[in-house]
This record gives C-alpha cells, structure tokens and sequence, in this order.
C-alpha cells in the first residue's frame, strides 16, 4: 500500500489516474484477461508462499492469521480505539488500576477528543472522498490488517495513518468554520488555539518523561546482542553444533549474524520439531508446550540452551 501512495503522488501520469467504479465489476470487459491477470498472480503467489515454503527464518505471517477469532477482532477494535485516544492525551490514568486489562480501556481524557476529531474528519472526508479515495483505501486497508492481526502493535503501527485523518479532520474544520457565524469562527479559532497549547504540552510532557524519568529505563537495552554474555553463548554454539544445526531463537537474524546457524522463532509445538537445538532468553523463546521435549544442556547468566528430544511423547 505505501508503494501504491508513493506512486500516486510521485508519477505525474498515476496522479491523473482514476478509480474503477463498483459497477464496473459487471461489465463484461471487466473480466478479459488482461483485467484479471493481476488477481491470478496474486493468488498464485498467495498459494505458493503459504504451502511452499518453510518456516526458517521465521513463523510466517499466514501460518500466524489461523488463530483470528471474533474475539481477537473485537478486542483489537478496542485496543486501537485506545491507541488513538492515547495519541490526544497524556498517559492512561485507568494504568494506574490494578484491573489487568485496563490498559485495552480508551483514555478517558483522548477519547473526548478523539470523539471531536472524528466528527471533524467526517465532514472532512465527505468534502474530500472524490479526491482522497486513494489515501482512504489506504487507511482503510491498514486499519483492516491491524484488527485482524492477533498480535497487538503499538502506536508506531498507526503513524502511517495519522497525516492523512489530522489532514481530513483539519479540512472538515475549515468547512464548519466557512459555514457558521462570526461568533462561532471565533469559538473554532479558539478551539484550535486550544488544541496547539495543549500538543505544545503533551511534548514537553513526553520530553520530559523521556529525558528524565524514564531514563534509566531507555538506556537498558531491551536485548544486548554484544556484551560478552551473548558472545559467551556464541561461542559455545559454534564450537558445539554442527553448521546445518537449527536452532529456535526469538532473534534469528542476530543468531545467525554471530554464529552462522540458520534459526527461526516460534510458538508453535509442530514447528518446534523442525529444529535441533532451541536458544532461550529470559523466556523469550519457550512456550509451555515445549518443555517435555526440552533438555536443558548449557546455561550462561541470562541464556539458556536446549537440546530438543523428539523421542517426547
């Protein structure tokens, strides 16, 4: 889809391009062969990714959207509602709750202003549709793939959408302001003067937290690839497993970069069979299914490093 925007605004001949109407789907034209060639590439590609190739290197995203259920659907709507809230507002005060799931609850304080900005949008994207139908597919499309992904993401996952939905909410805001009366413009300039103050805010708060607070936190590195624990369990790698060994690792491209093994990471008991040997940091890497069919071999602080039994029924 980002192909698709860049070329819509770059190639000055895809800027002029139009969108099919839904009614031609009906026209017989529609479905000569040079119209539904793109289609049958796609799906052949589709049908070779998902039966053809193994899972080295990692699970494979197809094999991962088998576990899509209607809850994971409603509970990532709920999520992703929160995450925009969040964007409009400072931090969750329902965190502070010892309920487990309050952090899938909207901000109460974004979700106010998130309410706003989609009315806002809204007139917006009525005003705009014709001309953004484009980018609209585009935010469409990315919102459809986050709330069907199991897996929640964090905000980064939505920047992609938000220039788009701030530019259709600050256009259906000019709309309301070239309609209303002198008293009520003034109210919007207000409104907005109020909205600057208010981000001009929330950065310094986050430049704050980041800077000061938090600080301790940022520089401890979530996962040292090169401090001489890792290179400890490196070496060991190398110098006990043979080079076409496989190992399971939650980062397989670090483990393969320092000790030339191919590895792939995994939740998954089918999958935990294709390998030899399996890596563990701190829990990352092992799911309580596969313990039976771990034999734990060497140990190095944080590191630990398993033989994988077969013979485990």
């Amino acid at each position: 889809m980002e192909c698709l925007l860049l070329l819509k605004c770059l190639l000055p001949q895809s800027r002029i391009a139009k969108l099919c109407p839904y009614s031609a789907l009906c026209l017989k034209s529609f479905w000569s062969i040079a119209y539904i060639m793109p289609y049958l590439i796609c799906l052949l590609f589709f049908v070779f990714i998902g039966y053809s190739f193994s899972s080295f290197g990692g699970e494979g995203h197809i094999g991962v959207l088998e576990s899509i259920s209607w809850q994971s659907i409603a509970r990532n709507m709920l999520y992703y509602m929160g995450v925009f809230s969040d964007f409009f507002s400072f931090p969750n005060p329902l965190e502070l709750l010892s309920f487990k799931p309050s952090y899938l609850i909207p901000n109460p304080f974004g979700f106010v202003a998130f309410v706003l900005a989609c009315i806002f949008m809204f007139i917006g994207l009525r005003e705009r549709y014709k001309q953004d139908m484009f980018f609209i597919l585009f935010v469409l499309g990315s919102l459809c793939m986050l709330i069907l992904w199991p897996a929640l993401q964090g905000i980064r996952f939505v920047f992609c959408m938000l220039p788009f939905m701030v530019f259709w909410c600050a256009f259906g805001v000019m709309r309301v302001m070239q309609r209303c009366s002198l008293s009520l413009k003034i109210i919007c300039i207000s409104l907005m003067t109020l909205t600057l103050m208010f981000f001009a805010l929330k950065i310094a708060h986050f430049a704050y937290s980041l800077h000061i607070k938090h600080k301790e936190v940022i520089l401890e590195k979530y996962y040292p690839a090169n401090n001489a624990q890792s290179q400890a369990i490196y070496t060991y790698i190398k110098e006990h497993t043979q080079s076409q060994d496989v190992i399971i690792f939650f980062k397989p491209r670090v483990l393969y970069l320092f000790t030339n093994r191919l590895s792939f990471a995994t939740h998954t008991l089918d999958k935990l069979l294709e390998a030899q040997y399996l890596l563990d940091y701190r829990g990352l890497s092992v799911d309580e299914s596969f313990m039976p069919y771990l034999i734990p071999i060497f140990k190095q602080g944080d590191y630990t490093f398993y033989k994988i039994n077969y013979h485990t029924p």
